[in-house]
């Protein structure tokens, strides 16, 4: 019976039931996707920036391979404006 069911020929409303129910399915699929490729997205980049932060904290006390030393920073004092007793030019 099962067989016979099968073999009939679809209505056009069922053949439009069934595409829109197919079709229906593999949009909310693909906005799934999306959604979790987003997801996934944000937690490798969310990852990333601990271990950038976790390296950059440990290179303090000890060598990280390939890993060049930081440029050093100087900080100049401003030094105070001086009062010129004569003029420099005539």
């Amino acid at each position: 019976m099962a067989i016979a069911e099968s073999a009939r020929r679809l209505t056009s409303e069922d053949q439009w039931a069934r595409l829109s129910a197919i079709l229906s399915s593999a949009i909310s699929r693909a906005d799934d996707a999306g959604r979790r490729q987003i997801a996934a997205t944000q937690q490798l980049d969310l990852a990333q920036y601990a271990l950038s932060r976790l390296s950059d904290e440990l290179a303090a006390v000890m060598i990280v391979p390939g890993r060049r030393d930081r440029a050093p920073v100087y900080r100049f004092e401003v030094a105070a404006p001086r009062q010129l007793d004569r003029a420099i030019a005539a």
